[in-house]
């Protein structure tokens, strides 16, 4: 069930028995607030089985990874000294595109397909009912005219709105992202320019085991978000810091969408960078698992931002409520005081800023 986190928090229609009055609580989302579905519980049981099969056998995805990294050593590209860098800016690219695509098309289509879905599936067998209530019965005559046009369901208006008002880019949006790469990439490509390493780390440095890459990609997403967190709830801490550091990322409060990920001061942008370089650095990750984890890392902040709940998410995949996800995230920006970290809930709840 795809659930749209219009204020960070689930639709209406979803939750309240009466959106307009504002009823009870009713969620059907699980005992911990997921939105579990068989697609969650198909990509779960998906992921155990390769890891019990890597466990068993690893030769066959090492096998694969060493096939990458003897192309990877044959590409000129990338030995370029600027490749990490330079993938991480084309990943934000690529990610805060298509979700831009996705909040366009859900800005008018959205509604339309999870009704076509229910009546394809059969209602009430894809935990759409609430989000479709009065979609049976869309149709008005349009005042003053013989044609027919499609309404809006009430359940829905807030969603439609949202989208609506934050799908539309504005032309100083365009110019601030130009910024913000300009600012992040200028200095480091003249920095490798200068000082040229990357042949020398990168010489003599054989293929890692898929189990390697994935192990040091994780350690690092959790010693990222562990240092992250104590400079994020510094820069909410003191108001000065806020006001000059991390203000402008907080803009928007209600929707936010992926775009919010890169809506940072120049400061926060070469911190956030300090931190990622730091991480990385501190637990010798391959080449490989440095050039995986800032893809993985980039998804994983246009994600936050999204604003939008689905079942193949990672917070929903994951169970116990151990990865916070764009609920909790969209929380923070309602709440600035609560939920600092980014990606793993333990801190927060450690040191009861959930």
């Amino acid at each position: 069930m795809a659930v749209n986190l219009y204020d960070g928090t689930q639709p209406p229609s979803q939750y309240h028995s009466n959106p307009k009055k504002g009823g009870n609580m009713v969620s059907s989302a699980g005992d911990d607030g997921a939105n579990v579905t068989l697609v969650t519980w198909f990509i779960r049981l998906s992921l155990v089985s390769l890891a019990v099969c890597y466990v068993y056998n690893p030769t066959i995805m090492d096998a694969v990874i060493g096939n990458v990294w003897l192309q990877l050593l044959d590409s000129p590209l990338y030995m370029w000294d600027s490749f990490e860098p330079t993938v991480a800016v084309l990943s934000f690219v690529f990610f805060i595109f298509a979700w831009w695509l996705h909040d366009f098309g859900a800005r008018f289509y959205w509604h339309k397909l999870m009704c076509v879905v229910q009546r394809c599936m059969g209602k009430g067998s894809t935990g759409l009912d609430n989000l479709c209530v009065t979609m049976n019965d869309r149709t008005a005559t349009k005042r003053n005219s013989g044609q027919r046009q499609k309404r809006i369901p009430d359940e829905l208006r807030p969603m439609h709105k949202a989208w609506h008002t934050r799908a539309a880019v504005p032309m100083a949006e365009y110019a601030q992202y130009a910024f913000i790469a300009v600012m992040f990439l200028v200095p480091l490509y003249a920095f490798d320019l200068l000082f040229p390493r990357r042949h020398m780390r990168l010489d003599g440095v054989g293929a890692p085991s898929f189990g390697r890459v994935c192990c040091e990609v994780v350690c690092a997403l959790l010693l990222y978000d562990s240092i992250f967190y104590f400079w994020h709830r510094f820069m909410h801490s003191d108001a000065r810091v806020y006001r000059i550091v991390h203000a402008v990322h907080h803009k928007y409060t209600s929707p936010i969408t992926a775009r919010e990920t890169i809506r940072l001061s120049v400061v926060e942008l070469w911190v956030d960078s300090i931190i990622s370089v730091v991480t990385l650095n501190v637990l010798f990750c391959h080449p490989l698992s440095r050039c995986t984890f800032n893809v993985v890392i980039v998804y994983l902040l246009t994600e936050l931002h999204c604003g939008c709940d689905y079942p193949w998410m990672p917070h929903n995949v994951i169970p116990f409520n151990l990865v916070t996800g764009p609920k909790i995230h969209g929380k923070h920006h309602r709440l600035p005081n609560r939920a600092f970290a980014k990606f793993f809930t333990h801190w927060d709840s450690w040191l009861s800023t959930a």
